[in-house]
């Protein structure tokens, strides 16, 4: 994999992860606001009413991905500051679905 990455083929690879992850996925967790940076795919899950829960699946070197399930806590300008409450490693494509609809349901309480 190259070091330095276009913009485009950043957008590739979050195309790639959610096409992996699956529309039909996307929906039931109620994926939304959507971004991508180097090598990854971040979405916001659950309840928009409540706390602020984001998804951050990674592509890793190895052609794997990791997964971490995190809060955003604090308000205004401030928000941002990353609670992660859990990572999966080593994760392979077909496994990505799962894993994101158990981080979900698992953490969404709100």
């Amino acid at each position: 994999m190259p070091t330095t990455m276009t913009a485009d083929e950043n957008k590739q690879i979050a195309q790639t992860i959610a096409n992996q992850i699956g529309h039909l996925t996307l929906l039931r967790v109620n994926a939304r606001k959507m971004s991508f940076s180097k090598n990854d795919l971040t979405f916001r899950v659950g309840n928009p009413r409540g706390r602020i829960k984001a998804i951050r699946v990674i592509l890793e070197p190895s052609d794997t991905y990791t997964v971490e399930y995190f809060e955003l806590i604090g308000s205004g300008v401030k928000l941002g500051q990353k609670v992660v409450s859990q990572v999966v490693e080593d994760v392979y494509c077909e496994q990505l679905s799962d894993i994101v609809i158990s981080m979900t349901f698992k953490y969404d309480i709100s």
